[in-house]
Order: C-alpha cells, then sequence, then structure tokens
C-alpha cells in the first residue's frame, strides 16, 4: 500500500479531492499502453488504482447475502479477486463472497478502498470518468486472455451449481465417514475398556497367583526343614542303635567272662584246692593302664591285640602238663587282663 500511495502521488490526491481527473486519465493512457512508454511496474500499479477506484465506485453495492460454499484453488492473488468482484456476469452472491475474502485475506487494501469512498462527488467518482472505458477495455483484454471462471446463478443449475452440488455431497459422504469414524471410536473404546478390565483381572489373578506362590515356597521351605529334622533323627535313632548293639554285645562277653570265673571256682573247689588261695589283691588294686602297661590312649582294635597278646602268654591252656595252681594263677591273671581290658574300651 505504501508503495500504491506514491505512485503518482495517488494517496495525496485521494487525501485532498485534488487532482483525481488528470489521474483517472493518465491510469486510462498507461493501463492500454504496450510496453514502449510505461514498465510492467507501472502498469500493474495503474491496474490496482483503477480496480480500487472502480470498488470505491461500487463500494456500497458490495454488500449482501454471500454463496454458500466458493471453492478457491490456491492462493488466489488480489488482482484475480478485483476481477472476479468487478466481473458483472458473476452472480452478487458469488461476488460478495469474493468481497469478504479480499476484506480478510488483504485487510490493508479494502481498509483503504473505504477510505477512497468516503465523501465522493459524482465528479470525483471513477465511474464516471472517460478512464473507466479504457480500464473496461483493459479487463476485456484480460479476460480474453486469462479467461475466468463465471458463476451466473447460485441456483441448481450452471457449472456452480453442479460443482455446489457435488460439494454438498462430498460434504455428506465425509459426514457419514466422520459417522462411521465415531462408531469405530466408539467401539475401539468399548473394546479398550473390555481390554483394561480384562488386564485387572488378570493383575488380580497373578497377584493370587503370587500370593499363593510365596505360601507355597513357605510351606516347602517348612517341609525341607522338617525333613532334615527328621533325616538328623533318624541318623541319632541309628547311632544310638549301633551303641545299643555295641553295648549288648559288651555286655554278653562280660556276662560270658562271669561264668568262666564262676566255672573257675567250682573248678577249683571241685579238685580241693580251696586250701591253697593265690592272692592277687595287689594286681587288681592297679590302675587299668598299669596292668596293661600302657601311657595313651587305645583305639578298639589296639585292645583286642593287646588282650590277645596277654591270652597267648597266659592262657590256662599253655600250661596243661604244669601243676594245677599254674592254671590257676593263669586264669586269674587272664581275667585280671580282660576286666581292664573292658574298663579301658
Amino acid at each position: 500500500m505504501r508503495s500504491l500511495r506514491r505512485y503518482l502521488d495517488y494517496g495525496k490526491r485521494v487525501k485532498n479531492r485534488q487532482g483525481l481527473g488528470e489521474l483517472y486519465h493518465w491510469i486510462g493512457k498507461i493501463l492500454l499502453d504496450d510496453g514502449r512508454l510505461y514498465s510492467l511496474e507501472e502498469r500493474a500499479m495503474a491496474c490496482e488504482i483503477a480496480a480500487c477506484e472502480r470498488l470505491a465506485s461500487q463500494r456500497s453495492q458490495l454488500s449482501g447475502p454471500v454463496v454458500d460454499l466458493v471453492i478457491v484453488n490456491n492462493s488466489p492473488p488480489r488482482l484475480a479477486i478485483y476481477r472476479q468482484i468487478l466481473h458483472a456476469e458473476n452472480a452478487p452472491e458469488y461476488r460478495n463472497a469474493w468481497v469478504e475474502l479480499l476484506a480478510s485475506r488483504y485487510k490493508k487494501h479494502w481498509s483503504w478502498i473505504g477510505d477512497c469512498a468516503k465523501g465522493r462527488t459524482s465528479e470525483e467518482n471513477y465511474a464516471a470518468s472517460e478512464s473507466v472505458r479504457l480500464f473496461d477495455k483493459f479487463m476485456l483484454q484480460l479476460d480474453q486472455q486469462i479467461p475466468l471462471d463465471i458463476r451466473a446463478s447460485t441456483s441448481g443449475g450452471g457449472l456452480f451449481g453442479e460443482e455446489l452440488e457435488r460439494q454438498r455431497d462430498r460434504i455428506e459422504e465425509q459426514k457419514k465417514q466422520i459417522e462411521g469414524l465415531k462408531e469405530d471410536l466408539e467401539f475401539a473404546e468399548d473394546r479398550a475398556n473390555r481390554a483394561h478390565r480384562r488386564a485387572q483381572n488378570l493383575e488380580k489373578e497373578m497377584n493370587q497367583v503370587k500370593r499363593k506362590l510365596g505360601e507355597e515356597r513357605e510351606n516347602g521351605e517348612k517341609l525341607r526343614q522338617e525333613r532334615s529334622r527328621r533325616i538328623k533323627l533318624d541318623r541319632q535313632a541309628t547311632e544310638g542303635e549301633r551303641e545299643l548293639e555295641v553295648l549288648r554285645r559288651e555286655y554278653v562277653k562280660l556276662d560270658q567272662r562271669l561264668h568262666q570265673m564262676a566255672q573257675r571256682l567250682v573248678e577249683a573247689k571241685s579238685h580241693g584246692d580251696s586250701g591253697t588261695p593265690i592272692d592277687l589283691q595287689t594286681l587288681r588294686h592297679l590302675s587299668a593302664e598299669q596292668i596293661l602297661g600302657i601311657n595313651r590312649p587305645f583305639t578298639e582294635d589296639e585292645i583286642g591285640q593287646l588282650r590277645r597278646q596277654f591270652a597267648a602268654l597266659f592262657h590256662p591252656d599253655k600250661a596243661e602238663r604244669l601243676p594245677l595252681w599254674v592254671r590257676r594263677l593263669c586264669k586269674e591273671i587272664l581275667g585280671i587282663v580282660n576286666e581292664a581290658c573292658d574298663r579301658i574300651k
């Protein structure tokens, strides 16, 4: 707008209401120039000034109802909007729709057009000037080179009506698609809610399984402890039975020795040698270690070996050819040795 106002002092002329007729004359000449005198930029400035003035002269007529739908491809330049508004064959509703597009997209230009339309006299009106004929001729040439899509009626007939019906059908189809999408969305939300509830139920079941698993682990640990305790008790019982069996065998051996000692006493009495007592009390009062001649702990096998050594020396069978008292002495000594071995064991 700044460049437009500066060109041919357009802004000053409009503000001071002076020299507009001369401006209109120049504009007509510049528009129809073939490029010999004026550049393309100057011709473009003149074209936009003429369009602004023509719209200003029709400012009061550019209002009212608009069509339901206007299809605009890409972003139309201002010249295309000017042509759609000023083309006489366009329907008023269609032209008003383009006016709203101009007012919304190019606010400064539309505001300037309003300023130009304020307080204009008939002499200052561009539509009454000779230059408007030249502008119309220029627009006609432009229409021939770049035809416009004319919307002569907003009713159901014509190209615009057909396009409008197609667009309405398209809108209805899109509405149906939206409804279908809403139903799909509701169905998806319902499925999502059911899936969420199933997930919650699975989580509860998982927690229950975890608790049961923890209880089973505790029970398993208790069972392992009980099994270990029972194994320990079984081992202790087995060891006790073994010790009991050892004691039983020792008891049997001691009982056999007692019977042997009693038998020796009976034999001694039967041979009439009871009047010849053999005193072994001093030997009996000695400790088992002194009797056996040992000074360290002996194992059971070592004690058995020591017992056999004494038996090999003092067994009564070794003294069969000797007097009776010798046999009795050997028996007594061997009995003392066996008792000492039993105490050590």
